[in-house]
């Protein structure tokens, strides 16, 4: 069985006190797309593009220009199912618009 998926985020930010400097991290939206192929009843693996896009910082609420960004990555996953309740996932994500790789692993617990 394939599995396809999408989705939207949207991530707001507040202006925060570092010392006595008054920053605000630029909002970002992140639109994802992605399948997952199933092997059997304990594991599977899947892709993930993902395209997000952060507003400019604020300094003292003054716009900081050339601080907006754009990002588009690229990741496969590993899914196996350890137990009824325990699952683990190593994840590899590269980059689409810069040099360098992301190497993650999650573990979920059901409750």
């Amino acid at each position: 069985p394939v599995t396809f998926f999408g989705g939207v985020s949207y991530e707001k930010t507040f202006e925060t006190n570092k010392g006595k400097e008054k920053i605000k991290v630029g909002d970002t939206v992140s639109l994802y797309l992605g399948s997952g192929y199933s092997l059997n009843n304990m594991s599977s693996f899947g892709s993930k593009f993902t395209y997000a896009w952060t507003d400019k910082m604020k300094y003292y609420g003054t716009t900081m220009k050339g601080t907006d960004s754009e990002t588009e990555l690229l990741s496969f996953y590993f899914s196996y199912l350890l137990s009824s309740k325990l699952s683990i996932m190593p994840e590899v994500t590269f980059p689409l618009d810069s040099t360098g790789t992301t190497v993650g692993i999650t573990m979920t617990k059901n409750f």
